[in-house]
C-alpha cells in the first residue's frame, strides 16, 4: 500500500465521522444529536456519548432519544376525584350563589301575590344592582363590560314592569308586566331570562374561559366545572338529592340521552374533566394534554349552549303555533323566546378565541328573530305569531351549520312530543234491574204506529176433489 493510499483512508475516515455527528436527532435513535448514545432500548441509562452526544436528558425520560413521541402516559378513571372541590372552587361556588339569590329576588316578583292575584313584590333597581355588586368577586366583576351594561336597563326595566299587569301591543305602549308567567317590558323582553340565561355566558363562561387561559393544575378544573354547575359527582340530574345540577349543567344534562356508548355534551365535558385531572397530576409531561382537556370543557359547554337555543327555537315555534292561542300558550311561547335570545346575546364580546360563534353571527341571529338590543320586536311573537315561525325555523338552520350539528343532533336536541293519552275504554257491563227499567220506561213512551183495519176475508168455497 502506497503513502498516498493511506492518506486517502485516513481522509475518509475523517468524513464518514464528520457526517456522523451532524446526523437529525429524528434519524437517529439513540438519543441525543450526536455520539454513540445507543440503541433505543438503552436509552434509559443516557448512553456515554461525551458532550456533543450526551444522552442524559432524553435517556431518563426512558423514550427514544430526542426522536421519541410523547412521554404523557395517562391513566384515566372512570370518575372525578372531588376531594379538594370545595376548597379550590370556594370562590366560583360563592359567584354561583350570588348568580341564584339575584335570580331568586326576580322569580319572587313574578309569584308573590295577595289573595286577589295581585303582585306584590316590587324590586327597585337599586335592590337588584345590590345583589349585582354584591361579593368578592361580584357579579359585575366576572361579567363582561359590554353585557354588564346592557343588565343596567334591563334592571331599570324591571323596576319599572314589576306589580303590574300587561299583554303585549303593537305599538308597545306602557312599562309592561305580568304576562300569564313572566314579567316582560313593553317591547315583550322576559327581563329575568335576559339577567340569568344571558349570565351563563356573559359570567359564567367568560369567568371559565379567563380560568383556562391561565390554569397550572387540577385546582384549575375544580373552578371550571363549578361555575359550569357542576359537582364532581357529576349526577346529571338538577333533581338529585344531592349535589344537583345548576346552571349551565342542568341545561348540558338535557341535551345529553346519557348514553355511555354514544355521549353528549354532559357526558363528554365529564370525561374531559376526568382527563384534564389525570393530565395535571403528571405535571409538565403532560401539559399539552392537560391544555387540550380544559378546551374540550369549554367546546362541550358551549355546544351545549347552543343545543339549547335549537330546543327553544322549536319550542317557541310549536307554543306560537299551538290552537287555540291563549295567553298562556302565547305567553310560553314568549318566555321560551326571552331564554333562547339571551342564551345567544350572553356570548357576545367574550374572547374570540375561547368560542367558536363570533360577534357578526350573534348579530344575525338576534336581527333575524326580532331581538337587535335597542331596537327588539319580540312583542310581535304574540301580535303576529304566524309571522314569526318562519324566522325562528331559520335561526335554526344557521345555529346547527355554524357547530356543525347533524340532522341527529339536532332532532335529538327538540322538545319531545308529550304523548297522547289513549281514549279510556268503557267497560261492557250486564244490564242492571235500574237500567233495564229505564229502557223499559223509554219504550212504554214511544209513540206507536196508528193501526189499520184488516182487509175483511170472504170464506173460501169448498175444495173438491180432483177427477
Amino acid at each position: 500500500m502506497t503513502k498516498k493510499t493511506l492518506v486517502a483512508m485516513s481522509l475518509l475516515v475523517a468524513l464518514l465521522g464528520a457526517c456522523s455527528e451532524d446526523e437529525e436527532p429524528a434519524n437517529n435513535p439513540g438519543a441525543g444529536s450526536g455520539g454513540t448514545a445507543g440503541t433505543a432500548g438503552t436509552a434509559g441509562t443516557g448512553g456515554t456519548a461525551g458532550t456533543a452526544g450526551t444522552a442524559g436528558t432524553a435517556g431518563t425520560a426512558g423514550t427514544a432519544g430526542a426522536g421519541g413521541g410523547s412521554a404523557c402516559l395517562l391513566t384515566v378513571s372512570t370518575s372525578y376525584d372531588g376531594a379538594g372541590f370545595a376548597e379550590n372552587a370556594k370562590t366560583e361556588l360563592a359567584v354561583v350563589e350570588q348568580l341564584k339569590a339575584l335570580n331568586k329576588l326576580m322569580r319572587d316578583a313574578e309569584e308573590t301575590k295577595d289573595a286577589d292575584g295581585n303582585l306584590t313584590l316590587k324590586p327597585t333597581k337599586a335592590e337588584l344592582v345590590g345583589l349585582f355588586e354584591a361579593g368578592n368577586p361580584s357579579l359585575k366583576a366576572v361579567t363582561t363590560t359590554y353585557y354588564a351594561g346592557y343588565l343596567d336597563g334591563v334592571f331599570e326595566a324591571f323596576e319599572k314592569a314589576a306589580g303590574k299587569k300587561a299583554v303585549p301591543t303593537d305599538p308597545p305602549a306602557g312599562d309592561g308586566g305580568l304576562y300569564s308567567k313572566w314579567i316582560f317590558d313593553a317591547k315583550g323582553r322576559d327581563l329575568r331570562q335576559h339577567m340569568e340565561k344571558g349570565m351563563f355566558g356573559a359570567a359564567m363562561f367568560h369567568h371559565a374561559s379567563k380560568v383556562v387561559a391561565s390554569a397550572t393544575g387540577a385546582a384549575d378544573v375544580d373552578k371550571v366545572i363549578a361555575i359550569f354547575g357542576a359537582n364532581p359527582s357529576f349526577p346529571g340530574d338538577d333533581k338529585a338529592p344531592q349535589n344537583p345540577d345548576v346552571l349551565s349543567a342542568v341545561y348540558a344534562e338535557r341535551r345529553d340521552q346519557k348514553d355511555v356508548a354514544n355521549p353528549g355534551p354532559y357526558l363528554k365535558f365529564k370525561a374531559a374533566a376526568i382527563k384534564a385531572q389525570a393530565a395535571a397530576s403528571k405535571g409538565d409531561v403532560c401539559k399539552a394534554e392537560f391544555g387540550d382537556a380544559l378546551k374540550q370543557m369549554m367546546m362541550e359547554w358551549e355546544n351545549s349552549h347552543f343545543g339549547t337555543v335549537v330546543f327553544y327555537l322549536n319550542d317557541t315555534a310549536t307554543k306560537l303555533a299551538t290552537e287555540p292561542a291563549t295567553e298562556d300558550t302565547l305567553g310560553a311561547g314568549l318566555h321560551a323566546y326571552g331564554e333562547l335570545v339571551a342564551f345567544i346575546h350572553g356570548f357576545k364580546q367574550l374572547p374570540t378565541d375561547a368560542r367558536k360563534i363570533t360577534d357578526a353571527q350573534i348579530d344575525e341571529l338576534l336581527a333575524l328573530i326580532g331581538a337587535t338590543p335597542g331596537s327588539e320586536a319580540s312583542y310581535t311573537l304574540v301580535t303576529d305569531p304566524t309571522a314569526q315561525i318562519p324566522k325562528l325555523l331559520q335561526a335554526l338552520s344557521k345555529v346547527a351549520e355554524i357547530y356543525g350539528f347533524t340532522a341527529a343532533q339536532v332532532e335529538a336536541y327538540k322538545p319531545a312530543p308529550r304523548p297522547r293519552r289513549p281514549p279510556r275504554a268503557r267497560p261492557r257491563s250486564l244490564p242492571t234491574q235500574a237500567s233495564a227499567c229505564r229502557a223499559a220506561t223509554a219504550r212504554s213512551w214511544r209513540p206507536r204506529r196508528p193501526s189499520t183495519p184488516r182487509r175483511a176475508s170472504w170464506p173460501r168455497p169448498p175444495r173438491t176433489g180432483r177427477s
